[in-house]
């Protein structure tokens, strides 16, 4: 029984460095995305305005929704 719990530890700790890095990733778009969509930003008020970005937010929204499935199984 000790043999088996100690393979899987390798993945687990594979798993949660996937984990970490799929959240760091979250908070950096997060950082970014407040960055750039922020009303009083000169950048946003020239260029960023005008344009509608719809596939970063479905990609984003997939990433929350692949990490809310781990946290339920977990």
């Amino acid at each position: 029984m000790e043999l088996q719990i100690s393979r899987t530890l390798k993945v687990f700790n594979q798993f949660f460095d996937v984990i970490r890095r799929i959240v760091d990733l979250s908070k950096n778009i997060v950082y970014q995305m407040n960055g750039l969509f922020n009303d009083k930003d000169k950048i946003y008020q020239n260029s960023f305005r005008k344009i509608i970005y719809h596939e970063i937010f479905d990609n984003f929204g997939e990433i929350l929704s692949t990490l809310y499935i781990v946290d339920l199984i977990i």
